[in-house]
């Protein structure tokens, strides 16, 4: 579809965006997590550990994501990101 030279009316909420010669008008997604969503930074799971056997430095991984026994007999763990999403091991943190 061609637009003609004009004024256009967008309705509230959605954004126009030109890429080339096109014009994209779009409802963006809302920006941060929704009542009772949660993700790995909100779980008791979530802490300091190791992930490799170099252990130059710590990693922040989940506890209940164990990978292998390292050299020396320590537990290695899965690193995972801060805004990761749960999984079925998930218990919230209390809140202080």
């Amino acid at each position: 579809m061609e637009l003609k030279e004009g004024e256009y009316f967008i309705p509230d909420g959605y954004t126009v965006k030109r890429i080339g010669c096109t014009i994209h008008v779009y409802k963006p997604k809302p920006r941060g997590l929704i009542e009772g969503d949660y993700r790995c930074k909100d779980c008791v799971h979530y802490v300091e550990g190791y992930t490799s056997n170099s252990r130059w430095y710590k990693s922040l991984v989940c506890q209940m994501q164990p990978k292998k026994q390292s050299k020396d007999g320590e537990v290695l763990y899965k690193a995972v990101s801060k805004y990761g999403k749960i999984c079925d091991n998930f218990r919230l943190k209390e809140k202080i």
